[in-house]
């Protein structure tokens, strides 16, 4: 077998393994030069967060209610496409923003008082903060509608 169908068939194997990974999951990148004449490619695969943060399950062990974020599922299915004019994107956008709003307020109200205290919730409907109870967060766990549940960050607004 001659040189050149080696490297076409190493190169190959690595297109399928690296196209096999990014369907299958989140995956970083790196390329780093080598003394051959094609680069390596090593590919480390990253789990997705969990949908709920475990310090919040740690925490609600010694306290009834933590602080935390709720993203939501984007639900809209608007498309932006290249040849809509401004006003149509900007509608697309509004339309967006409206459709998001109805699941986070469906959601909302789905959880008690004694569930979920809300503090804040966004006004393009991705998201909320509040209190929560472990009654809370099994809620939050099972619902279709929830992206991620975590602790709020230093960077992020404060509401008290």
């Amino acid at each position: 077998m001659g040189k050149e169908t080696m490297d076409c068939k190493k190169l190959i194997m690595v297109l399928v393994v690296v196209g096999v990974v990014l369907v299958s999951g989140c995956a970083q990148q790196q390329i780093i030069p080598s003394t051959s004449e094609a680069p390596q490619v090593i590919t480390e695969v990253v789990a997705p967060p969990p949908k709920i943060d475990h310090e919040i399950l740690s925490k609600l062990k010694t306290e009834t209610r933590v602080k935390v974020i709720v993203t939501l599922k984007d639900n809209s299915n608007i498309v932006l496409r290249d040849d809509m004019t401004a006003q149509e994107r900007h509608q697309a956008l509004l339309e967006n923003d409206r459709q998001n709003l109805i699941v986070q307020s469906a959601l909302i109200s789905s959880l008690s008082a004694q569930e979920f205290e809300v503090v804040r919730s966004s006004s393009f409907g991705r998201w909320f903060s509040g209190y929560t109870t472990n009654r809370g967060i099994e809620k939050l766990r099972h619902d279709p509608r929830v992206e991620r549940v975590y602790l709020p960050t230093l960077s992020e607004p404060q509401w008290e």
